[in-house]
């Protein structure tokens, strides 16, 4: 992902130059700045869903069922912008299996939804709500799955620095928004499939 290999890069220099502390405090920002700016925006994308789904259209002739998923799937973006932060820490220190695991676990959350839990579902609604909620089930494994790996390390994340945070919204704001702005895009993409599928479920739904 884009916002791994930026932060990998970013914080390896400072790494290299021996300065481990101010790394670790960028990389700590970087955090906090990816979870308060992209989580209040998956709060106002889940509040204002209706809207925002407008340029998709109508999939399906079901408008509520395409907001409801959106709104399961919506907590993604912010999950998607994490991910990128501690996987491009882990690269820096040369950890580069587990990160390159989690979209197998990724996968397998999502198989295990469809296995078990959409034959169990009663109603196409209720499957694809079910194959949604995998994909975000999914999306927390990648997440959590390389966590334990960061204990090992010579730094840990810690609390916002405001001064610090000031600091790097000035000298890296411009890249700091393309990076959120290629999360975005990569849910749009996984927005459009769902609402792709929301379709197809729709169109087979037998006429009263």
């Amino acid at each position: 992902m884009l916002l791994a290999r930026a932060v990998d890069g970013g914080f390896s220099d400072l790494i290299e130059k021996g300065d481990r502390k101010r790394a670790w405090r960028v990389a700590s920002t970087i955090f906090w700045l990816v979870l308060l700016v992209l989580g209040g925006l998956t709060a106002l994308f889940i509040l204002a869903a209706p809207l925002l789904l407008r340029p998709f259209g109508d999939p399906g002739g079901d408008a509520d069922l395409a907001v409801g998923l959106s709104r399961v799937l919506f907590p993604i973006v912010v999950l998607l912008g994490l991910s990128g932060v501690i996987v491009g820490i882990l690269n820096t220190y040369d950890h580069f299996t587990v990160p390159a695991l989690t979209p197998v676990f990724w996968n397998l959350a999502i198989i295990a939804g469809l296995a078990l839990g959409v034959p169990r579902a009663s109603g196409e609604d209720a499957q694809l709500y079910v194959y949604a909620g995998s994909v975000l089930v999914g999306t927390v494994i990648q997440l959590l799955l390389p966590v334990p790996w960061l204990r090992g390390l010579d730094g840990r994340l810690h609390c916002l620095d405001r001064r610090e945070a000031v600091l790097e919204v000035r000298l890296h704001g411009g890249r700091l928004l393309r990076l959120l702005r290629h999360v975005w895009t990569y849910f749009l993409k996984r927005m459009s499939i769902m609402t792709t599928k929301c379709g197809r479920f729709s169109r087979r739904r037998p006429t009263a």
